[in-house]
This record gives C-alpha cells, sequence and structure tokens, in this order.
C-alpha cells in the first residue's frame, strides 16, 4: 500500500509529486529567470554606453 502510494503521489502528469515539484522548482526557475533578465538588461546597457563611447571616439 504504502508502495502504490508513493508510486501516485511520484507518478502521473498531475500528481500530487508533480505539483509539490512545480510549487518547489517554480520559484526558483523565476528567480534564476529574472536574474538572467536584470544581467541581459545590465549587459544591454553597457553595450549602448560602448557604443556611444565608439561614436564620439570615432566623432573627434
Amino acid at each position: 500500500i504504502i508502495a502504490t502510494t508513493i508510486g501516485t503521489i511520484m507518478g502521473g502528469p498531475l500528481g500530487i509529486g508533480t505539483i509539490v515539484l512545480a510549487i518547489t522548482i517554480g520559484p526558483l526557475i523565476q528567480g534564476v529567470c529574472h536574474i538572467a533578465d536584470l544581467n541581459l538588461k545590465a549587459i544591454k546597457q553597457l553595450n549602448i554606453i560602448e557604443f556611444y563611447r565608439l561614436l564620439r571616439a570615432e566623432e573627434s
């Protein structure tokens, strides 16, 4: 009975195990994505700054 219960919890696309995993891993994935997004924004801003510096260097 215990083995079947564990199997049911762990198995199935909408099993309790999947829901628990989603609840546990979801915020982690969101956090990682958020950090990556912030890094991308920072990199883009740096690239824009570098681009302007290069433009000014070409002009002078």
